[in-house]
């Protein structure tokens, strides 16, 4: 503002006229190339416009530094302030953060410390199991290859009594003993042959035992139960010996041929005749004919015994083998005809069966496992 007040004043001393010349001394006439070199000097001096742009950039530099100034007294005042503030009162907070964190770390320092100690338990006692097992294998490997062919050998004997005495499978008893001797032959030392022949003895001893053939007294024995549907029944004996009565012999017949055929009718209407009633005395008591609900009833029943007899054999239960076996044969005998060729048949089975010896006498095979048992023993000594 200063400035353009300046230049108005400026412009308005130059416009005014200048009124300390004499007034009596006439201007000089006006010279053209004075005016020609005044009019060129007017055109290259700056315009108006210039000094109104120098003027506001002026007002921007001003103002750029009054925000200078300014953001220079807010630090001065903001340094002061936290001069200003209660230092000893932040130091000690400071230290008792210090102090906490010190005792975290401590704390966390000892539970690591706890963990790894218990880490190093475990691993330590890995080592050491990994370790034993690791010997017992380095033992085991180091042992000869008698020793286990020794150990098949003993496990095959004591397999062998185990199968007679429990479960009195002779077969398997043999089959295993075999198999011991086998593996004893592939071994170059002498003193093995006296175990060799308590074997053979033990095997040749088994072989003597006479063996049930369970699978096949089994199958017979489901054949008889299939076979009770087609068994007939007992009659009352006064019945049979009636018919046997009536129907004419073989000479009667032939007789009866040459006669003439008015007298053969007769014959025969006679023989029918008696056939329709006779009497006869009775003096035992006989049993009542069974109606159809009973005749299935019956041969249901004989066919379960017979499952239940089957049963009791292979599981090995000999009282129980021949109470159902008794019990058939005793039904068989009273309800069927004993006369007829098929329950003649299962009679002679039932009876066959009932005399097998399911249980027969076992004897004993532990000379060979002692025979071994002192082998070894005596091995153990020389070493």
């Amino acid at each position: 503002m200063t400035e353009k007040k300046s230049d108005t004043k400026t412009d308005t001393k130059s416009a005014a006229p200048d009124t300390s010349a004499p007034a009596a001394k006439k201007a000089p006439p006006p010279d053209p190339g004075k005016d020609k070199a005044k009019a060129e000097k007017a055109a290259k001096a700056p315009k108006r416009g210039g000094g109104k742009g120098l003027g506001f950039l002026a007002l921007l530099i001003a103002l750029g530094a009054a925000a200078g100034s300014g953001y220079l007294w807010y630090l001065l005042e903001y340094q002061q302030g936290l001069t200003k503030t209660d230092v000893p009162g932040r130091i000690e907070q400071l230290d008792n953060r210090i102090d906490q964190l010190a005792t975290q770390r401590d704390a966390l320092r000892g539970e690591l410390q706890v963990q790894v100690q218990q880490s190093l338990k475990g691993v330590t006692e890995s080592q050491q199991v990994f370790r034993g097992s690791l010997e017992n294998l380095i033992a085991d490997l180091g042992r000869a290859d008698d020793d286990w062919v020794l150990d098949e050998v003993a496990h095959l004997l004591l397999l062998a009594g185990h199968r007679l005495k429990l479960a009195g499978d002779v077969d398997a008893a043999i089959a295993a003993l075999k198999v011991a001797d086998q593996r004893l032959s592939k071994l170059p030392d002498p003193a093995l042959l006296d175990v060799r022949k308590r074997i053979s003895e033990d095997i040749v001893t088994l072989e003597t035992v006479e063996r049930v053939d369970l699978a096949g007294l089994s199958l017979q024995l489901n054949s008889l139960a299939e076979s009770v549907d087609r068994l007939p029944l007992r009659t009352h004996p006064h019945f049979r010996a009636a018919i046997d009565s009536v129907q004419p012999t073989a000479d009667a017949a032939a007789a009866a041929d040459d006669l003439p055929q008015w007298r053969q009718l007769l014959s025969q209407v006679w023989q029918d005749i008696q056939g329709l009633m006779r009497v006869r005395e009775v003096t035992e008591t006989q049993p009542p004919l069974l109606n159809p609900e009973q005749n299935y009833f019956l041969r249901e029943n004989l066919r379960l015994m017979l499952g239940a007899t089957q049963l009791a054999l292979l599981r090995g239960e000999t009282t129980a083998y021949q109470i159902h076996i008794d019990k058939s044969l005793a039904w068989v005998e009273k309800f069927f005809d004993g006369d007829a060729d098929s329950v003649r048949n299962v009679l002679e089975n039932l009876r066959a069966a009932r005399a097998a010896d399911l249980a027969p006498a076992l004897p004993e095979i532990g000379a060979s496992r002692e025979a071994l048992a002192a082998y070894r023993q005596a091995k153990v000594v020389d070493q």
